[in-house]
């Protein structure tokens, strides 16, 4: 044996760069095969992040499962059923799970594993846990008939939970949801990160309830369903979770429900806690302007808040500028100038009689440490030569400058007033500047 593979560091490195290549499993495979002293690193990377649940039911006799194999966009195993196991079925199973920390389960034509296959692994398992050191797991296109089997998946050193519905199965009811939430924050209770999108529908009133005791949760991401309304208890609980440093919220148009007596002003007072004092990325999509803006003007003062991203996801009709300033106006009051270094607002029109100027972004010059600012109003962003110099002035950091996309020319024939000379300016004032999307005047080019 070569003594680089004695020193555990060098030979642990060799098998991290044979993971990261596409074409490293069947290495690791080999090296796992060599002799016994490369053998147990080499299969604790192999199996350290499995992408098909299907791999790992293969490790049970052979006469126990029936499947096939075939080529579909790349290899993939159907595992159609399982029969009845006893405990001498689980030896090479418990052998390899435990190395599992990143696992994915997906229903669908690759590496698809029947449904069948999840009850009868619940049913015959031999611990409550199928991998005790799971720290990732993520769920895809999971119908709600079958998430009563993410139970043994679920277990204390999880760390991170997606459940991710972007195809058309049968929408899970409300109750499925929230019993799917109650087991993760019961069975998983140091969970640091939670995604839920397009998982159907749930009432957010029960949310805090649910998941109150996840006191780690760092990042949060969260479809807020159409049919239902998110509550003051459901914002106010948001705030309150100690360490929360990453948020997203997709919205429908909704009305915070204050059936409980308290008004707006109670709800922002109640809003005030220590999880805003931790924020630091902040992502809100919702259907309309002034949802976006009122559920924005609910979080309390973020003092911390570095990356804040703005978007509304269908076309809306704005007829005046009011929508608009009252958005930046929130966030001028509920960002710091010191700390804001991204800001992103996209929102398309289905009709544009006006353009947006320096009088609506003059406010944000505030931010003195942007680096990353993009502005896809849905309407031409009409600045001269002067105007830009202006906002390059107050953001000397900037990597990342897009104002307007190029389809939103064709909304009206007012002519672009910024030349080539703001080129010169750009150059000489942001040096760092590495992204650039900007409307120009083609007769300044070819004069």
């Amino acid at each position: 044996m070569h003594r680089c593979f004695q020193i555990l560091d060098t030979y642990m490195l060799i098998l991290r760069c044979l993971q990261e290549d596409p074409d490293g499993l069947a290495s690791l495979a080999v090296m796992a095969r060599t002799c016994r002293a490369l053998s147990e690193p080499a299969l604790d990377v192999l199996w350290e992040k499995l992408g098909s649940f299907a791999d790992l039911v293969r490790c049970f006799p052979r006469e126990t499962w029936d499947g096939q194999s075939y080529y579909w966009s790349g290899h993939a195993i159907v595992v159609d059923r399982i029969r009845p196991l006893i405990p001498s079925d689980w030896s090479r199973f418990s052998y390899h799970a435990p190395r599992v920390k990143y696992l994915t389960l997906k229903m669908g034509r690759n590496d698809w594993v029947d449904p069948k296959t999840y009850e009868a692994l619940l049913k015959y398992r031999l611990s409550f846990f199928l991998f005790p050191r799971l720290c990732r797991l993520e769920v895809w296109d999971f119908e709600a008939d079958y998430w009563q089997h993410l139970q043994p998946f679920l277990g204390p050193s999880l760390e991170e939970f997606s459940l991710i519905c972007r195809k058309l199965i049968p929408t899970p009811s409300a109750q499925s949801m929230t019993s799917l939430l109650a087991n993760t924050a019961h069975h998983a209770p140091n969970l640091t990160s939670l995604t839920i999108e397009h998982a159907g529908h749930y009432q957010t009133a029960s949310i805090p309830c649910v998941l109150g005791g996840l006191r780690s949760l760092r990042r949060l991401h969260l479809d807020v369903p159409m049919a239902t309304q998110p509550s003051a208890d459901f914002v106010n609980w948001l705030m309150r979770i100690p360490f929360l440093s990453s948020l997203r919220l997709q919205v429908a148009p909704l009305t915070i429900d204050l059936s409980q007596g308290e008004t707006a002003s109670d709800v922002q007072m109640h809003a005030i806690a220590p999880g805003c004092k931790t924020l630091e990325v902040l992502k809100l999509t919702a259907a309309s302007i002034p949802t976006v803006t009122t559920v924005f003007a609910l979080l309390s003062p973020l003092p911390y808040l570095r990356e804040l991203s703005i978007g509304v996801d269908v076309a809306v009709c704005i007829h005046d500028l009011k929508q608009i300033r009252r958005l930046i106006g929130a966030i001028v009051h509920q960002c710091s100038p010191e700390h804001l270094e991204r800001l992103k607002v996209v929102y398309p029109t289905r009709s544009a009689a006006f353009v947006v100027g320096i009088e609506e972004i003059a406010s944000l010059l505030v931010f003195r440490n942007l680096r990353h600012f993009i502005l896809y109003p849905g309407v031409p962003v009409d600045l001269n030569d002067t105007e830009l110099k202006r906002l390059v002035d107050a953001w000397p950091h900037l990597r990342t400058l897009r104002l307007g996309s190029p389809d939103t020319l064709k909304l009206t024939d007012h002519r672009r007033r910024l030349t080539v000379n703001t080129l010169e300016t750009l150059v000489t004032r942001c040096p760092r500047l590495q992204d650039l999307e900007i409307c120009l005047d083609v007769e300044s080019i070819t004069a």
